[in-house]
């Protein structure tokens, strides 16, 4: 079984990680994604980006579910992956990789600058909360 790779480093595949996921290119066709497809797990895009994950991807389920199911982001995030591979025609699994690489990356930075202002905000409103604490 090939290990799974992080999606923030860029390291090519070794050769035997190549063939081993020698994936047969059933992109787009509706057929059941292939178990490599399954195992990549929580989408960081699409559960950030939801609506442009499944536009982009040509889902059309996609979108109803963020307004119908409290817990559907969850849900399309962590099948977003399969989605993509059953209804988008992928070239080829390097560009499967690539294209869901990307879509986590700018998913994970996506949190990170969230976070940071989350982080920021609060530092701002607990300085000026001692302000207004000392003034007094």
């Amino acid at each position: 079984m090939p290990r799974r790779r992080s999606w923030l480093r860029e390291e090519p595949w070794t050769k035997d990680e190549t063939l081993a996921l020698a994936v047969p290119n059933n992109s787009g066709t509706g057929e059941p994604a292939p178990p490599e497809v399954r195992r990549l797990g929580f989408c960081w895009g699409a559960a950030m980006f939801p609506w442009w994950f499944a536009v982009a991807n040509h889902i059309p389920r996609g979108c109803f579910l963020q307004v119908w199911l409290p817990s559907g982001d969850i849900w399309f995030a962590q099948s977003a992956h399969e989605l993509a591979w059953l209804y988008r025609r992928f070239a080829s699994w390097e560009e499967y990789v690539r294209t869901m690489r990307a879509w986590n990356v700018w998913g994970l930075r996506w949190v990170w600058f969230g976070g940071g202002i989350g982080i920021a905000a609060l530092v701002v409103a607990i300085v000026l909360w001692g302000l207004t604490a000392v003034s007094r």
